[in-house]
C-alpha cells in the first residue's frame, strides 16, 4: 500500500497519506521530551507553528523564531496553551546575515538543545536579495540553517535530533550549485523554492557525519501537501485546485516532530523522510538529481563547502577526525 501511494503521488502527498499509513503501520506517539530544549524556526505559522505546538505537548521547553512580533506573540500563547513549561520567542529575519548571527549567539547561551527544527522558508512571487546580495530563498532556507548549526552544534545534547523541513516540490529540480541562486531576470518563485528545498536535503546529509561524533543526528523530511499560509500566498492556483485534499499543518508536521523527538533513533542519519519512512530522492521528471550517484554525497559536500564560503562560517568541530574547515568568502 505504501509503495502504491508513493508511485501515485496524490494519495501519498495528500491528507490520505497519514490517515491510511498511521492506521496500517500503527503509528505510536513520538517519544516524550519532558524538560528538553527544542528550537523551531519559522514557528509563527503553518508547519513551524504546528511543530512547536506538538513539541510542547511532548513536554519540551520550546524556543520559537519568527519575524513578526504580533504573530510571534500569538504563536507563543498557542505553545503555552499546548502545555509548554517554557515558550520563548526570538524575533529575527533569517534572510539577513547580521540578524542570523545575533540569533545564533543568543541561542548558544540557552543550554543544551535536544530538538532543532529548521522550518523557516521563503516562497516568493518576485526576486529579492538581502544586504549581502544573496537571493532571499537561499539565504533563508540554506544559508541561515548553516550558520545556526555551525553555532549550535557544540551545544547539542547527546541524542539530539536536527530536522530540515524540505518539500515534495524538491522532486521537480535536480541539484546544480551554479544554478542554486536564480538571478533576477530568470527568477521564478516556485523554481527557486524547489531548488532551495533540494539543497536542504543535501545539507542534512552533510551535517549527519559531522554530528555523529557528538551523538546527534540530522534528518530532512517533506510534509506532503499541507494547507499552510505560505502555500496559499506563494502558489495560489495550486492551493485552490488541491484544497480539498490538502493536509492540515498538524498532519504535515507529524513526521518532522517524530524525527525531532527521536522516533528514528538507530536508523542511518541524513536520510530524507516522509510519513515516517525514508524516501528516495529521485522522481519523475527529475530521474537523476545528482551527478555523483543516488546518494548525492559529493553534492552534499560541495554545498556544505559553498555555505562555509558564502557565510564565512566554518564548522566548529573537526569532521571525521580532520581539521576544522577554514572560512572562505565566496563571491
Amino acid at each position: 500500500m505504501d509503495r502504491a501511494f508513493e508511485v501515485a503521488v496524490v494519495p501519498s502527498f495528500s491528507r490520505l497519506g497519514p490517515v491510511v499509513r498511521s492506521r496500517l503501520e500503527h503509528w505510536g506517539t513520538p517519544p516524550r521530551l519532558d524538560g528538553a530544549l527544542a528550537l523551531v524556526t519559522g514557528a509563527t505559522s503553518g508547519i513551524g507553528l504546528a511543530c512547536a505546538t506538538e513539541l510542547a505537548r511532548l513536554g519540551a521547553r520550546v524556543h520559537l523564531v519568527g519575524r513578526d512580533e504580533r504573530r510571534g506573540a500569538a504563536a507563543r500563547r498557542s505553545v503555552l496553551e499546548a502545555g509548554a513549561s517554557e515558550a520563548v520567542l526570538h524575533l529575527a529575519d533569517l534572510s539577513e546575515p547580521t540578524e542570523v548571527a545575533d540569533l545564533a549567539a543568543a541561542l548558544a547561551g540557552q543550554g543544551s538543545w535536544t530538538a532543532v527544527v529548521h522550518a523557516a522558508g521563503a516562497l516568493l512571487a518576485r526576486y529579492g536579495c538581502n544586504s549581502a546580495g544573496r537571493e532571499l530563498t537561499v539565504a533563508t532556507g540554506v544559508l541561515a540553517p548553516h550558520v545556526l548549526m555551525c553555532t549550535l552544534a557544540p551545544k547539542l545534547a547527546r541524542g539530539a535530533n536536527v530536522v530540515l523541513v524540505s518539500s515534495g516540490g524538491m522532486y521537480t529540480q535536480p541539484f546544480d550549485l551554479a544554478a542554486l541562486e536564480l538571478p533576477r531576470p530568470a527568477y521564478r518563485g516556485a523554481v527557486a523554492y524547489a531548488r532551495a528545498k533540494r539543497a536542504q536535503v543535501l545539507l542534512a546529509r552533510a551535517w549527519a557525519p559531522r554530528l555523529a561524533p557528538l551523538g546527534a543526528a540530522a534528518w530532512s523530511a517533506h510534509p506532503g501537501w499541507a494547507a499552510t499560509p505560505g502555500l496559499r500566498s506563494g502558489m495560489p492556483v495550486f492551493y485552490r485546485l488541491l484544497q480539498p485534499v490538502l493536509r492540515s499543518s498538524e498532519q504535515g508536521a507529524g513526521t518532522v516532530v517524530w524525527l525531532a523527538a527521536g522516533g528514528a533513533a538507530g536508523a542511518p542519519a541524513g536520510a530524507f523522510y516522509h510519513d515516517r519512512r525514508p524516501r528516495g530522492e529521485a522522481r519523475w521528471p527529475v530521474s537523476h538529481p545528482y551527478r555523483s550517484g543516488p546518494s548525492g554525497v559529493a553534492e552534499a559536500e560541495e554545498l556544505f563547502r559553498w555555505c562555509v564560503g558564502a557565510t564565512a562560517t566554518p564548522w566548529p568541530l573537526p569532521a571525521d577526525g580532520g581539521e576544522v574547515e577554514p572560512a572562505r568568502r565566496e563571491p
